[in-house]
């Protein structure tokens, strides 16, 4: 289990500041104290026997007996980057450098912590992500987080970076999950199979999206652990379904104009940038940080908050 597993070699910027209460302060945190902070402790005890002996990925790192039982599905983080006004791509959906390095230093520490990282096929066609976490002191394979990709009708290019960097090694096998109900000729995931990643099918929900309960029931892929990061049909559709834990949300000051947001029209909850003291009434505030020149807001659904204990 990479939570249990990994230890930093390095601590935040000490300039870095919270701003939870009214003042804010120097703080100096190592970045693991920092995280366990906004996860529950059992993501940082190794996985039993029965939970480890459900993933087939190389990159589950622990399986210690004596552990914590198994979830009945993972822990799920949702993360991205905004502008001010909740700005997440340009216009098309163009990619926009938003995270200064500060924050993009903490995005590729989250990484590292999960089992398992999600995208969709907008994501990989316009970005081209290699979803891989980049410290200081390079990850071996098989603590790298497994690379998932929603990609109903598998229109992902076979030459991106998320499969290329698997055949090079340095990456876990890339998984595109494509409906039961394509109509693709059997030709194109043994494409996909012959370039090196895994093509596996999933039921259509009622909205005609690939179902996300069924997705979330392949521990065996996803581990014990998943983030998010996008796009914003994905975000929307996790936040909709109530399947997300905790949020991570970092908004860097500036604005986009005419773009994409994260979440679509008719979903408020994340609708514009907010702050902890004035989160809609369904998120439990964790903590408000700055990172260099970016906010980063982290809060819980307070059903999931429920839910887990917290």
């Amino acid at each position: 289990m990479i939570f249990s597993s990994r230890v930093w070699p390095c601590r935040l910027d000490p300039n870095m500041t919270t701003s939870t209460t009214t003042t804010t302060t120097p703080q100096v945190h190592d970045l693991t104290s920092l995280l366990r902070t906004w996860y529950p402790a059992e993501l940082f005890s190794p996985a039993t026997p029965a939970s480890a002996s459900t993933s087939t990925s190389t990159s589950t790192s622990t399986a210690a007996s004596g552990g914590s039982p198994p979830r009945p599905r993972p822990f799920v983080t949702l993360t991205y980057a905004q502008s001010i006004d909740a700005k997440i791509a340009g216009p098309g959906g163009t990619q926009i450098r938003l995270s200064g390095a500060e924050s993009m230093y903490l995005t590729h520490a989250l990484r590292a912590l999960h089992d398992s990282i999600l995208v969709g096929v907008g994501t990989v066609v316009s970005d081209d992500p290699q979803l891989s976490a980049r410290l200081p002191i390079p990850l071996p394979i098989e603590q790298q987080p497994r690379p998932l990709i929603l990609d109903p009708n598998l229109k992902s290019p076979t030459t991106c970076k998320l499969i290329r960097n698997h055949r090079k090694g340095t990456m876990p096998r890339p998984t595109f999950f494509c409906s039961e109900e394509s109509t693709l000729p059997n030709d194109r995931r043994q494409e996909f199979e012959a370039a090196g990643a895994r093509v596996e099918v999933l039921p259509l929900q009622a909205t005609s999206r690939l179902s996300l309960t069924a997705l979330l029931a392949r521990q065996d892929l996803l581990g014990r652990s998943l983030m998010i990061e996008g796009g914003a049909s994905v975000i929307t559709a996790f936040l909709e379904a109530g399947l997300v834990d905790l949020l991570i949300i970092t908004v860097a000051p500036t604005i986009v104009g005419e773009g994409i947001c994260a979440v679509r029209q008719g979903l408020s909850l994340l609708r514009c940038a907010f702050y902890s003291q004035n989160l809609p009434p369904d998120l439990e505030p964790v903590e408000t940080r700055v990172f260099g020149k970016d906010t980063v807001i982290v809060a819980r659904p307070k059903k999931q908050a429920e839910l887990n204990g917290q």
